[in-house]
Protein backbone atom coordinates (compact mmCIF):
# COMPACT_ATOMS: atom_id res chain seq x y z
CA UNK A 1 0.00 0.00 0.00
CA UNK A 2 1.46 3.42 -1.41
CA UNK A 3 1.89 6.14 1.74
CA UNK A 4 -0.82 8.42 0.41
CA UNK A 5 -3.38 5.32 0.30
CA UNK A 6 -2.49 4.53 3.88
CA UNK A 7 -2.69 7.93 5.11
CA UNK A 8 -6.54 7.81 3.51
CA UNK A 9 -7.25 4.24 5.02
CA UNK A 10 -6.53 5.75 8.80
CA UNK A 11 -8.35 8.89 8.02
CA UNK A 12 -11.14 7.14 6.62
CA UNK A 13 -11.38 4.34 9.25
CA UNK A 14 -11.41 7.02 12.30
CA UNK A 15 -14.06 8.68 10.40
CA UNK A 16 -16.32 5.32 10.19
CA UNK A 17 -16.67 4.85 13.82
CA UNK A 18 -20.36 3.51 13.32
CA UNK A 19 -19.03 0.44 11.40
CA UNK A 20 -18.01 -2.79 12.70
CA UNK A 21 -14.54 -4.29 11.77
CA UNK A 22 -14.81 -8.35 11.28
CA UNK A 23 -11.47 -8.94 11.07
CA UNK A 24 -11.18 -7.31 14.63
CA UNK A 25 -14.85 -6.99 16.88
CA UNK A 26 -12.85 -6.65 20.21
CA UNK A 27 -10.54 -4.06 19.75
CA UNK A 28 -13.12 -1.51 17.32
CA UNK A 29 -15.57 -0.56 19.94
CA UNK A 30 -17.26 1.14 17.71
CA UNK A 31 -20.51 -1.31 18.29
CA UNK A 32 -20.83 -0.04 21.83
CA UNK A 33 -22.66 2.94 21.46
CA UNK A 34 -21.70 6.81 23.54
CA UNK A 35 -24.42 5.95 25.95
CA UNK A 36 -23.59 2.29 26.69
CA UNK A 37 -20.22 2.65 27.37
CA UNK A 38 -19.98 4.50 30.83
CA UNK A 39 -22.39 1.77 32.22
CA UNK A 40 -20.12 -1.01 30.71
CA UNK A 41 -17.45 0.77 32.21
CA UNK A 42 -18.41 0.68 35.37
CA UNK A 43 -19.45 -2.80 35.28
CA UNK A 44 -15.97 -4.18 34.61
CA UNK A 45 -14.38 -1.54 37.07
CA UNK A 46 -16.90 -3.04 39.74
CA UNK A 47 -16.24 -6.52 38.64
CA UNK A 48 -12.47 -6.13 39.11
CA UNK A 49 -12.51 -4.30 42.59
CA UNK A 50 -14.86 -6.79 44.14
CA UNK A 51 -12.60 -9.98 42.70
CA UNK A 52 -9.90 -7.76 44.73
CA UNK A 53 -11.85 -7.06 47.79
CA UNK A 54 -12.13 -10.99 47.93
CA UNK A 55 -8.59 -11.39 47.48
CA UNK A 56 -7.29 -12.17 51.28
CA UNK A 57 -3.85 -10.18 51.47
CA UNK A 58 -0.42 -12.02 53.43
CA UNK A 59 -1.44 -10.42 56.59
CA UNK A 60 -4.88 -12.13 57.05
CA UNK A 61 -2.99 -15.72 56.26
CA UNK A 62 -2.27 -16.54 59.53
CA UNK A 63 -5.48 -15.45 60.94
CA UNK A 64 -7.42 -17.12 58.43
CA UNK A 65 -5.30 -20.33 58.88
CA UNK A 66 -6.08 -20.81 62.60
CA UNK A 67 -9.45 -20.21 62.08
CA UNK A 68 -10.22 -22.58 59.80
CA UNK A 69 -7.88 -25.16 62.11
CA UNK A 70 -10.32 -24.19 64.78
CA UNK A 71 -13.28 -24.67 62.08
CA UNK A 72 -11.64 -28.35 61.78
CA UNK A 73 -12.19 -29.17 65.29
CA UNK A 74 -16.02 -27.77 65.07
CA UNK A 75 -16.55 -29.66 62.15
CA UNK A 76 -15.46 -33.25 63.45
CA UNK A 77 -17.97 -33.02 66.04
CA UNK A 78 -15.31 -32.63 68.66
CA UNK A 79 -17.32 -29.51 70.71
CA UNK A 80 -15.27 -29.63 73.77
CA UNK A 81 -11.72 -29.56 72.30
CA UNK A 82 -12.75 -26.76 70.31
CA UNK A 83 -13.79 -25.25 73.02
CA UNK A 84 -10.67 -24.99 75.23
CA UNK A 85 -9.07 -23.60 71.70
CA UNK A 86 -11.20 -20.37 72.40
CA UNK A 87 -9.45 -17.82 73.69
CA UNK A 88 -9.81 -17.55 77.73
CA UNK A 89 -11.48 -14.47 77.50
CA UNK A 90 -14.19 -15.36 75.50
CA UNK A 91 -14.90 -18.79 76.65
CA UNK A 92 -16.93 -17.57 79.90
CA UNK A 93 -18.86 -14.87 77.75
CA UNK A 94 -21.30 -18.05 76.64
CA UNK A 95 -21.79 -22.34 77.34
CA UNK A 96 -20.21 -23.07 74.20
CA UNK A 97 -21.04 -26.84 74.57
CA UNK A 98 -24.56 -26.14 74.78
CA UNK A 99 -24.28 -23.24 71.32
CA UNK A 100 -22.60 -25.86 69.54
CA UNK A 101 -24.97 -28.69 70.37
CA UNK A 102 -28.15 -26.63 69.59
CA UNK A 103 -27.07 -24.07 66.38
CA UNK A 104 -23.78 -26.27 64.57
CA UNK A 105 -24.60 -30.42 65.15
CA UNK A 106 -28.43 -30.55 64.06
CA UNK A 107 -26.71 -29.10 60.39
CA UNK A 108 -24.60 -32.41 59.66
CA UNK A 109 -21.48 -32.81 57.75
CA UNK A 110 -19.76 -29.21 55.62
CA UNK A 111 -20.14 -29.86 52.06
CA UNK A 112 -18.26 -26.31 51.25
CA UNK A 113 -17.22 -23.42 52.75
CA UNK A 114 -15.69 -20.17 51.45
CA UNK A 115 -14.33 -16.94 52.46
CA UNK A 116 -16.80 -14.17 51.72
CA UNK A 117 -15.20 -11.18 53.83
CA UNK A 118 -12.11 -10.27 56.28
CA UNK A 119 -12.98 -7.15 58.20
CA UNK A 120 -10.25 -5.53 60.75
CA UNK A 121 -10.88 -4.33 63.72
CA UNK A 122 -8.82 -2.99 66.89
CA UNK A 123 -12.18 -3.35 69.29
CA UNK A 124 -14.71 -5.72 69.36
CA UNK A 125 -17.85 -5.75 71.66
CA UNK A 126 -16.78 -8.91 73.46
CA UNK A 127 -12.80 -7.55 74.11
CA UNK A 128 -12.62 -4.23 75.90
CA UNK A 129 -9.34 -4.45 75.38
CA UNK A 130 -7.37 -2.67 72.23
CA UNK A 131 -5.72 -5.72 70.14
CA UNK A 132 -6.05 -6.54 66.48
CA UNK A 133 -8.95 -8.46 65.69
CA UNK A 134 -10.24 -9.98 62.18
CA UNK A 135 -13.57 -11.24 61.48
CA UNK A 136 -13.71 -13.84 59.44
CA UNK A 137 -16.95 -14.21 56.93
CA UNK A 138 -17.82 -17.83 55.78
CA UNK A 139 -20.54 -18.92 52.99
CA UNK A 140 -20.79 -22.40 53.99
CA UNK A 141 -23.27 -25.72 52.76
CA UNK A 142 -24.28 -28.07 55.10
CA UNK A 143 -26.27 -31.41 54.31
CA UNK A 144 -28.96 -30.03 56.36
CA UNK A 145 -28.55 -25.97 55.35
CA UNK A 146 -27.60 -25.43 52.20
CA UNK A 147 -26.45 -21.67 52.63
CA UNK A 148 -25.10 -20.48 56.06
CA UNK A 149 -23.10 -17.52 57.07
CA UNK A 150 -20.50 -18.74 59.25
CA UNK A 151 -18.79 -15.39 61.39
CA UNK A 152 -15.31 -16.47 63.39
CA UNK A 153 -13.39 -13.48 65.40
CA UNK A 154 -9.55 -13.96 65.42
CA UNK A 155 -7.72 -12.33 68.16
CA UNK A 156 -4.21 -11.77 68.23
CA UNK A 157 -3.09 -12.34 71.67
CA UNK A 158 0.56 -12.28 71.84
CA UNK A 159 2.27 -13.71 68.61
CA UNK A 160 -0.93 -16.04 68.24
CA UNK A 161 -4.59 -15.72 66.80
CA UNK A 162 -6.89 -17.23 69.06
CA UNK A 163 -10.66 -17.70 68.56
CA UNK A 164 -12.45 -15.27 69.99
CA UNK A 165 -15.85 -15.97 69.01
CA UNK A 166 -18.28 -17.79 66.47
CA UNK A 167 -21.62 -17.26 65.25
CA UNK A 168 -23.74 -19.34 62.94
CA UNK A 169 -26.82 -18.09 61.00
Amino acid sequence: MAPTQLLNYRSTAATREDQFDPRNPWLNFSWVRDSMRIPIALLILSICCSAHALSLSAEDEPARDAAMQWLRVVDSGNYKDATLLISEHARGSKDWLKYFAAHRAPLGRVKNRQIVEVKHASTIPSDPELRQHDIIQFKTSFEQKPVAMEEVVMTKIGCCWEVAGYQIN
